[in-house]
């Protein structure tokens, strides 16, 4: 495997770390900062904005230290984003005027059914994972994706425990509810004993079933819906939000 030595370098350029990148078959080349000039040679960028755009999503230009302005933890904006007031905190963003709804940004979370009939229909408000929510995630919104797989075990262990969880058929697949992390808990939060095993729990509050699942394919960790998912998801919360307040 090519083996490729890389360094690691804080916000104002020094290097903190590094080591070596090993690779089987093609290496991916790191893009170019977008603010340095492409003469006489390209600088790689080493960072990506975190500055939320209009439409909730990230701006993600890449970057080198040199450009980048750090703003706090694993959070840094670029030239663009500065000059345009824009902030790196969702929170602050969706509070200024002209915010859609605190649902402006929404991160996909997919998980095996019938859980995630539990979290709409059981009082399921802990969702057990393996890592803790990065930082930038609490408080903010996650659609709840209802992934292919039905999970055999959940089905017999939410029997166990009393529950009447729907067949295949009557579980749908895309995105079904969106909620909001409020916590990250080591241990089961109150009420939620009978929902948490570790080793991190994601608290969840808020949660809003949505009337028609958004049709969208599922993927690993949190992953960011395409901006017609990420439309039709905030549509389908609003009316799901009026119709509970009706």
């Amino acid at each position: 495997m090519t083996c490729h030595p890389f360094q690691i370098r804080d916000a104002t350029g020094k290097v903190t770390g590094g080591g070596f990148m090993c690779t089987r078959g093609r290496t991916r080349i790191q893009p170019p900062c977008k603010f340095c000039p492409s003469q006489p040679k390209p600088t790689p960028s080493t960072l990506l904005c975190d500055g939320i755009l209009a439409d909730g999503r990230t701006c993600d230009k890449p970057m080198c230290a040199a450009h980048a302005k750090h703003v706090g933890d694993n959070r840094d904006l670029c030239p663009a984003c500065i000059a345009a007031g824009r902030t790196h905190d969702m929170q602050e963003a969706v509070r200024r005027p002209g915010a859609a709804s605190p649902a402006t940004d929404i991160r996909g979370l997919t998980l095996w059914r019938p859980w995630t009939w539990a979290i709409c229909h059981a009082g399921k408000r802990v969702e057990n994972r393996d890592w803790p929510a990065p930082p930038h995630a609490s408080g903010n919104y996650l659609a709840i994706h209802a992934g292919k797989t039905y999970d055999a075990v959940a089905v017999a262990a939410l029997r166990e425990a009393g529950f009447d969880p729907p067949p295949p058929e009557g579980c749908p697949q895309g995105i079904v509810a969106v909620a909001q992390i409020v916590d990250v808990v080591t241990q089961a939060p109150a009420g939620q004993e009978l929902w948490f095993s570790g080793p991190y729990g994601w608290v969840l509050d808020n949660v809003v079933v949505l009337r028609e699942p958004v049709a969208c394919r599922g993927a690993q960790g949190l992953w960011r819906l395409e901006l017609p998912v990420l439309e039709q998801v905030r549509a389908a919360w609003k009316a799901a939000k009026e119709l509970s307040h009706g």
